[in-house]
């Protein structure tokens, strides 16, 4: 019968400083269940790209049925969102992402915008 010796890491010891990785775990989960609500839920501000309010405009443009100061509201949180490269994120501080673009100019153009707007050429461009 043949003995086989275990594997050796070619890279060093694959568990030299696992009880810092223990460690860092251990820290990280006290620090995420001390922010837990004692009814068991954790409350924090819902961040989302501005496709929810061109899709928002979408929709009460087609069904008829939108508020204009609501939808207004919408534009003014697209604009805010707009990158200096004139395009849209689907992140914070990411790059624009030429899907939500499309959908942010669309909804500005549904909103009455003129393409010669200096926000739409600058999308464009």
């Amino acid at each position: 019968m043949t003995v086989t010796q275990p594997a050796q890491p070619r890279f060093g010891r694959m568990d030299l400083g696992l009880d810092h990785v223990a460690e860092g775990i251990a820290r990280a989960t006290d620090w995420l269940l001390g922010l837990q609500h004692p009814d068991g839920y954790w409350c924090g501000e819902l961040e989302a790209d501005t496709m929810l309010e061109s899709d928002y405009i979408f929709m009460h443009i087609l069904l008829g049925t939108g508020d204009r100061g609501k939808m207004e509201r919408a534009v003014n949180e697209i604009l805010r969102h707009q990158n200096e490269d004139g395009g849209w994120s689907i992140y914070p501080n990411g790059p624009s992402n030429i899907s939500l673009g499309v959908k942010a100019y669309l909804a500005l153009k549904l909103m009455g915008w003129s393409p010669d707007d200096p926000v739409l050429t600058k999308a464009r461009n």
